[in-house]
């Protein structure tokens, strides 16, 4: 074989690599942009609880109400406001990608979402020994609902003034916490049960802390709105699977 029909050889090789190479890239971001981020069925179907089925017995139907909030951590700040602040940098950390108000039984459900990369950010955080298995129980999650004590003054909603603004924390039943991995992505499903909805409430945060270091006191590791009283709510329908569930006996 001549040495032009080598390089032409060589050349066609590397040109149809290139091809390759170029794909397989186009493949993986249609998949990242379109079916990476699918929730298992698990945490998104509706976790039927004793409340819920007497809540949706006693008035026919439950009202899913959510907003199209922004739910992805982007909290970015420097060393120095981190150490004044007793905060992390947690930007893209963590996410909440489903929740149901439901007001007829006084419940949340909420989908909580974080990447096997937040592992080793949190590993860096702690200075842990080693990066933890992502099927641990890592985060605690609890939701943080404010009420509004001086509804004729609007001036003061986003006071810290315990006389102004009251804070309640509720903590998740464990008994119907669902966990879940999907691709990169970890899935937790959190009930709240017993939660005052009521038409003084200004905003509902989840709070997330590090389980090796839970102190309500500071601030948490990551926090993000999951409702404000100022953003339209929406209403997500029971489904088909839904209804039978909660029909069931």
């Amino acid at each position: 074989m001549s040495s032009k029909s080598s390089m032409r050889t060589v050349g066609r090789i590397v040109k149809y690599l290139l091809y390759a190479i170029i794909f397989a890239v186009m493949i993986f971001l249609v998949w990242r942009a379109f079916f990476s981020d699918i929730m298992p069925k698990s945490v998104e179907t509706l976790i039927i609880t004793d409340e819920l089925k007497a809540a949706y017995a006693e008035n026919g139907n439950l009202t899913l109400k959510y907003q199209n909030l922004d739910m992805i951590s982007r909290v970015q700040l420097s060393e120095k406001e981190e150490k004044e602040q007793d905060r992390f940098n947690n930007y893209g950390y963590f996410a909440i990608t489903k929740v149901d108000i439901i007001p007829e039984a006084d419940q949340i459900q909420i989908v909580f979402r974080y990447n096997n990369s937040t592992l080793r950010e949190l590993a860096k955080d702690y200075s842990l020994p080693s990066v933890p298995d992502r099927t641990e129980e890592l985060y605690d999650l609890s939701l943080v609902v404010a009420t509004d004590l001086t509804p004729d003054d609007t001036s003061d909603n986003l006071s810290s003034d315990e006389k102004s603004v009251m804070s309640t924390r509720y903590f998740p039943t464990e008994a119907y916490t669902v966990s879940d991995e999907k691709n990169m992505y970890n899935y937790r499903k959190f009930v709240f049960e017993g939660i005052d909805l009521n038409d003084l409430n200004l905003a509902i945060y989840a709070d997330i802390y590090y389980k090796g270091d839970i102190n309500y006191e500071r601030t948490a590791y990551g926090t993000l709105c999951i409702w404000d009283h100022l953003t339209e709510d929406r209403i997500r329908e029971l489904t088909k699977d839904d209804i039978a569930a909660l029909e069931r006996k």
